[in-house]
């Protein structure tokens, strides 16, 4: 499958999969130099109205070391999802189709598949580690990880599922 071998390529890039796909904002910043970085995630949005919040990576020490690739395929997705994120992500601020890197080697790896599906993952530290599947149909899923070494595996297959992970 397409998305699976190009979510283990490396070096990242930005990959735009189908013309007309939904736009996506991509921040990714240098604190010491405050340039934006040369490395760039993996995204394909092959989705109808399936539009990303936005995507922020930041590496206090330049390096530019988090790694994000991801995968949305079906109508609704993120942003434009009706499905709501769990209560608890909501409490904390989390905004559906919203991925946030603070730290240094942070890796997510996300597909989504599927139509009204809410996802939202934010990472702040140092090696800290996502990998998940949503597949089907109004699922929502919600990581939080403050610290370091911290990993979520999460798969998600069907329909009304949700998941809200919080790890410090």
């Amino acid at each position: 499958m397409f998305f699976r071998q190009m979510l283990l390529a490396a070096p990242l890039a930005l990959a735009a999969a189908a013309a007309g796909a939904d736009p996506v904002t991509i921040e990714q910043i240098d604190l010491e130099t405050l340039q934006n970085f040369d490395s760039e995630p993996v995204v394909v949005n092959d989705g109808d109205d399936s539009p990303l919040a936005r995507i922020v990576q930041i590496d206090p020490t330049g390096a530019a070391s988090n790694s994000v690739s991801l995968y949305v395929d079906g109508q609704s997705n993120g942003l434009s999802a009706s499905t709501s994120l769990p209560e608890q992500a909501s409490a904390l601020g989390l905004e559906s189709g919203g991925i946030e890197q603070f730290g240094q080697d942070n890796l997510l790896r996300l597909v989504i598949e599927g139509e009204q599906n809410a996802f939202s993952v934010v990472q702040h530290g140092v090696g800290n580690s996502v990998t998940a599947q949503v597949l089907g149909q109004q699922n929502s899923l919600a990581a939080v990880q403050s610290g370091s070494f911290n990993v979520i595996d999460v798969i998600q297959n069907g329909q009304g599922n949700s998941a809200f992970v919080l790890q410090r």
